[in-house]
């Protein structure tokens, strides 16, 4: 069975446990009920909009990131966020005690100006609500030759809807090289 094959039986694995609404991955978890009730809290907040709030019975953001583990106090690499609809939920929880990092590809002068506007909307997100998101670092990168953050430090990296774009483009072993670069030994990748 060759890397992308096994890649691709393991997301499908991860997809059908969150659907089927089995345990979320609490290994290393010392507080889970904390943290379910800071996620719960962070959900409900009155800075995420209607509709955003409308696609968590699909999204199932609890879910989700109580699997992959996520903790207040861990390092956290968000690749390619988009419009920031995990960001808005993410960075508020790590805001106290952790570090959160949006990796955006970089925008090149051929880039359509929906994908520039939406980039331009994403940083004033994060710069207008500092009481809400703390001081979250975006750092672009370039995806043939992807460095989301100094090599090691995260305890967690994270995209959602991503890896057909890169596949498309040619870029999915970059990228996989980069998430593996950016990973501390024991760190976790989730991919949805």
């Amino acid at each position: 069975m060759n890397k992308k094959t096994r890649l691709a039986i393991a997301c499908l694995m991860v997809s059908m446990l969150i659907g089927a609404g089995l345990a979320p991955f609490t290994a290393r978890t010392a507080h889970a009920h904390d943290v379910q009730g800071l996620l719960d809290a962070v959900i409900q907040g009155p800075h995420r909009s209607e509709a955003n709030r409308a696609r968590d019975q699909y999204r199932h953001p609890k879910e989700t990131l109580r699997f992959f583990g996520l903790q207040p106090h861990m390092t956290v690499v968000e690749i390619s966020p988009a419009n920031g609809w995990y960001t808005e939920i993410i960075a508020p929880l790590l805001k106290q005690q952790g570090r959160y990092t949006a990796a955006v590809p970089a925008i090149a002068d051929d880039m359509p100006e929906a994908m520039k506007r939406r980039d331009a909307a994403y940083r004033q997100m994060l710069k207008a609500a500092p009481e809400l998101y703390g001081e979250p670092t975006i750092k672009t990168y370039d995806p043939a030759a992807p460095v989301f953050t100094t090599d090691g430090t995260a305890d967690l990296v994270l995209t959602f809807r991503n890896v057909h774009n890169w596949a498309k483009a040619g870029h999915t072993q970059s990228m996989f090289k980069g998430f593996f670069q950016a990973l501390k030994s024991g760190g976790v990748l989730g991919v949805v």
